[in-house]
Parts: C-alpha cells; structure tokens; sequence
C-alpha cells in the first residue's frame, strides 16, 4: 500500500439564516417593553385557534411565559384585541368586562395590557406585539400605542425576512432532495501518482451535478449545507463511488471528499459497511470547521482497522487547515494548490512544503502535492522529496471508462512522471 498505516464537534462559517434577524427583533422587543414601562413584552401568532409565542423579553417573568409555548386563543388578550372585541390598549384590565372575567388576568395578574398587530408588506397579519404589567397604568395613552406600533414595524421587516428565507430554504431542500433523489449526479476521477515510481496508487472521486441550472459542486455542498443536507448529499455520492470501487485493482485506493458534519452523522458508518472500504482514503473537508476534533477522531476510529486511510485537504492554505494536520493525526497531508503554484520560484513555499514533508517523517505521514501543473514544479517537489503527486500535469479528472483505460496504460509499463 502507498500509504503508511495509522493508528458538539462543529461550527458554521456563518450565522444560520435569520439569526441576525431574530437579535433585532428581540432588541426591539426589549425596548419596546422598557420605553412602555412594562413588565412583559412578547411576539406572538395565531393559528387557527392557538397563539404560539414566538420571541419574549420578560425579565422576572421567565416562568410564564417562554418562546415555543402555546396557549388557547380563547385564553390569551392578543386575538380579542386582534378581533376588536377589547380596546388594543388597556391601562387597567380588571375595568372591562371580557378581560376582568378571563383567568390569564388574575393568574400572571394582568394590570394593564396593550397589543398592536405586526403586518407585512401586503397588510396581512403576521404576528402580535403584546405588553403586559400585573399593575394598572392609568398613564398609558394612544401615544403609547403609536410607539410599540414603530416597534412593531421594526419586528415586522425582519418577520418579513424570516418569511423569506424560509420560502427559500425549502425551495432549497426540494432542489436538495430532488438531486439525490434523481442521481443527478456522477463522478470524475483525477490519478494520485506514486512520483518515485511513476504508477498511479490511486484516484480522487469529484462529483459533478447535472441538474439545472448548471452550477459547480462547491455551490452544490454549500447550498445543501445551508439547509442542513449536507450529509444527506455527501451520503448519496458516497455510495455512487464506492459502487465502483470494486472494477479497480485491488491494489488502487479511491479517495472521496467527506465533511466533519457527515462524519458525524450516524449513517456514515452504516453506509460504508456495505462496501469493501480497505483501500478506501477519506479526505477530511472544510465546509464546516471542526472545533473538536476527539469526537471527529472518535467517529472514524472504527474505521481504522478495516483499512481506511484518513487525508487531510488543502494543507498550507490557512490556519484552519494547519488545526487539521495537528488535530486530526491523518494518514496523508495533501498540500494545497497554493504552495504548489510557482514552486520553484518561492523560496517561501519549498521552506514549507520542506517543513511539511519533515512533519511527515516524523508522524508517519505521506506527502502528497496537489494542483501541479507544469513541469518546473514537479522538479521543485521531487528534489524536496514529496511522494506522491496529482494535478493537470499528471492527468485531468476523468470518466470511470478513461480511468481505467489510463490505469492500464500508467500501470501496465512503469514509467517516469510527467
């Protein structure tokens, strides 16, 4: 074998969508319940014959009233306003006859209670803004109810966002599901050489997308990604690769790209178990970052023994990617297109790929350079030592026909790269 023989875990890049949205509405809340003197503020919405709390700022109050909880609509002040049957304001709720009777006035108690619906752009009502205060406030005016109007509309366009996003997450998912569920899908296969022997050891499985519109797979993973797919697709082309990993010789490694997030995943495992996985290289990914790398190490553990080899993508690219090398213990350090490029003009990149490559040696770890494309730097990085290699140089990604055709011709007669 080329490869020398080896022995809450994520975080997003980004914010998820409408996080930044959900921080103004609740300061918006917030200050609407300070400036109104109030003790309770909430965003609520009615559904059929429910009202579900949606956002709440009530200090003290915690008990009471939390997002996520749901109540009759017959039972809340919110819907009876809503519907005209209460003022919108009430200083002292004990004073009319539909409130001083409902058993949410003397359970929390409520005093004085005001309520302003939050409308899109249409006018359609999207939610509730609602104050409350177990004391009467004789003080509140119609002004009052103008200012948690402006709060309501500041609620209101970031609701609308939210509406938004939602409607395109799950246009998302529809697009997601349908490219798994269709195999609109396949896969290249880009040769890993041996340098020193001039054989090919192995191939990297790319996916590529055939579903419109016509987009490249990074934009693919992050789309799935941003609606929590992300491992059900890298699943799907898991299993496309490994389908045909047994028409190669028995002594070539194929190496597919995984996520931290689908290595995770409880089905990873369950997928693999199907498939003859002892020259199988796994190349940890960067689409999301890894914060503990243990659980990662945990996760692909079992796999170890069985023969599968772990590579780490991209090395010299970043810091994130030097994190990988340290904390993932792998098998292979592929170093990045980036420190490949212009090698032998950079005095810079051949100290560290020279650094790597010693790293390597003293880890028990293969070197391999990506992106080489001309043949100044597939000198530069045979006089530096590096083992193994892929790139434009040494061959483009294929179909699986040409691979194997290319397998027969690199294998079947030994001969010097490139």
């Amino acid at each position: 074998m080329p490869l020398a023989s080896s022995g809450q875990a994520l975080t997003s890049d980004s914010q998820p969508p409408g996080a930044n949205a959900d921080t103004i509405i609740q300061s918006a809340l917030q200050a609407a319940r300070r400036h109104l003197g109030m003790s309770v503020a909430y965003i609520s919405r009615l559904e059929r014959d429910e009202s579900h709390i949606l956002y709440v700022d009530a200090p003290g109050y915690e008990a009471l009233l939390k997002p996520g909880d749901v109540r009759p609509a017959n039972e809340v002040y919110c819907r009876y306003a809503l519907e005209s049957r209460i003022p919108a304001l009430l200083p002292d709720a004990a004073c009319h006859p539909l409130t001083r009777d409902l058993q949410i006035t003397h359970a929390i108690p409520v005093g004085a209670f005001l309520s302003v619906p939050i409308l899109s752009r249409e006018g359609e009502v999207i939610g509730l803004l609602c104050c409350l205060d177990p004391v009467a406030n004789p003080s509140l005016t119609a002004r009052d109810l103008g200012t948690a109007r402006m709060f309501a509309d500041i609620a209101g366009a970031q609701l609308e966002q939210k509406r938004a996003l939602a409607r395109q997450a799950a246009l998302t998912e529809k697009k997601v599901a349908r490219v798994i569920e269709r195999r609109q899908f396949s896969m290249v296969y880009q040769p890993l050489w041996n340098i020193g022997s001039g054989k090919i050891f192995g191939f990297e499985c790319l996916a590529r997308f055939s579903a419109d519109p016509a987009r490249d797979p990074k934009s693919w993973f992050e789309e799935a990604g941003s609606v929590g797919m992300l491992a059900d697709l890298e699943l799907a082309l898991i299993q496309f690769a490994l389908a045909g990993i047994d028409a190669f010789p028995p002594e070539i490694r194929l190496s597919i790209n995984v996520s931290p997030t689908t290595i995770l995943d409880p089905r990873f495992l369950d997928t693999l178990i199907d498939y003859d996985i002892s020259r199988l290289v796994i190349e940890l990914t960067e689409r999301v970052r890894v914060t503990d790398y243990q659980a990662v190490r945990d996760a692909l553990a079992p796999l170890g023994p069985m023969g599968v080899r772990i590579a780490v993508d991209d090395a010299g690219s970043g810091w994130a990617s030097l994190q990988h090398i340290i904390g993932m213990r792998a098998d292979l350090i592929k170093l990045d297109r980036s420190l490949v490029s212009g090698l032998e003009a950079s005095s810079a990149s051949r100290a560290m790929i020279a650094a790597l490559s010693q790293f390597g040696r003293e880890t028990n770890c293969a070197i391999l350079a990506e992106g080489i494309e001309t043949p100044e730097e597939f000198t530069a990085l045979k006089a530096l030592g590096v083992e193994y290699g892929q790139g434009f140089l040494l061959g483009k990604p294929v179909s699986f026909k040409l691979a194997c055709e290319l397998l027969r011709e690199a294998n079947g007669r030994p001969r010097a790269v490139p």
